[in-house]
């Protein structure tokens, strides 16, 4: 496995979602469950490289579906692209 997690960014509704967990475990006078910090990085590690293959197996479906179309159809698409990124653009200014 790889060191893919450093640098991410903590997930805002993750944390939210174990805040009110807590909350929940402390209003009931029951302490919430906690992991051992081995067990959470090999687990972190594990979804880095589940997300790293992810992203390498949908540049593949890609390729591949690229590799069907025609020239013009690729042409095509690739117009389509640049105009919703430019719409993107201009909609945000």
């Amino acid at each position: 496995m790889t060191d893919d997690i450093t640098g991410q960014a903590p997930n805002v509704s993750d944390q939210e979602s174990q805040t009110d967990q807590q909350g929940a475990a402390g209003a009931q006078g029951q302490e919430p469950e906690r992991f051992d910090a081995e067990y959470v990085k090999k687990l972190r590690a594990e979804a880095a490289e589940y997300r790293k293959r992810l992203r390498e197996l949908e540049q593949t479906v890609k390729q591949h579906e690229e590799s069907k179309l025609s020239e013009t159809e690729k042409l095509q698409k690739r117009l389509a692209e640049m105009e919703r990124e430019q719409a993107d653009v201009s909609g945000k200014q």
